[in-house]
């Protein structure tokens, strides 16, 4: 060592450790699902874990509107707003879940908020009306694993929503299909489904199912939730 000023800088910074990088921040709980999105329907999934936003649009507070962020589905990186109103004595169902899911508890009436993609090469305009049924009640999906065994799914109808107020395309199918309970008592039931290509061949679905024979007034309030379904990108 020859003891000079420069010698000794030179050692302490070959001798002294790297500072230490620091810790990186844990992922976001809302960070976008990491799995693409499958064919069959599951639960759309809410970007926040707080309350849902909820306001009232009538006087008597009979009816709420629900409007929230739900997670992109890769490819997308982009969150959507989704809106609906509903009956404000429906119950939530599956809050830790951070799906959409509620029931009228008076006659089992359920509303879903459901998203699936397209078979390639096919748009919410061309695809068989068939793959709504098969989509929305697979085995795997949302529906069957939130209730009871569905059975006999099938799409009765569909029309392409064409009113001019819409940017992205919109289809309404009706559906039919029966649920069986745990005491094994066979239902007929009836859902609608409306539906929003959203881009990147992902579909937004809100479906309303009930009883088969529900009163008219059950089936009006079916009709005012499925007609106040929006999404935007």
């Amino acid at each position: 060592m020859d003891g000079s000023a420069q010698t000794r800088a030179l050692e302490l910074s070959k001798s002294t450790p790297p500072s230490p990088s620091p810790p990186s921040s844990p992922s976001s709980p809302s960070s976008p699902p990491s799995q693409p999105l499958p064919s069959y329907a599951t639960f759309s999934r809410r970007y926040s874990t707080s309350p849902l936003s909820l306001k009232y649009v009538d006087l008597l507070k009979s009816t709420s509107r629900c409007t929230e962020t739900l997670l992109p589905a890769p490819p997308s990186t982009r969150p959507l707003t989704v809106q609906f109103d509903f009956p404000s004595d429906w119950l939530q169902l599956d809050r830790m879940s951070g799906g959409l899911h509620f029931v009228d508890q008076r006659n089992g009436d359920k509303l879903y908020v459901l998203r699936a993609s397209l078979p390639p090469g096919s748009s919410l305009v061309t695809v068989p009306v068939s793959w709504f049924a098969r989509a929305i009640f697979d085995a795997e999906g949302g529906v069957a694993r939130a209730g009871n065994a569905v059975e006999d799914p099938r799409a009765a109808s569909s029309r392409v929503v064409e009113d001019g107020t819409e940017s992205l395309p919109r289809r309404r199918v009706q559906l039919k299909y029966a649920t069986v309970t745990s005491n094994g008592y066979r239902v007929e039931r009836r859902g609608t489904a409306e539906c929003y290509e959203v881009g990147g061949g992902e579909v937004q679905i809100l479906m309303v199912g009930q009883k088969a024979t529900a009163k008219e007034g059950e089936r009006e309030t079916a009709e005012k939730i499925v007609n106040s379904w929006r999404v935007e990108v």
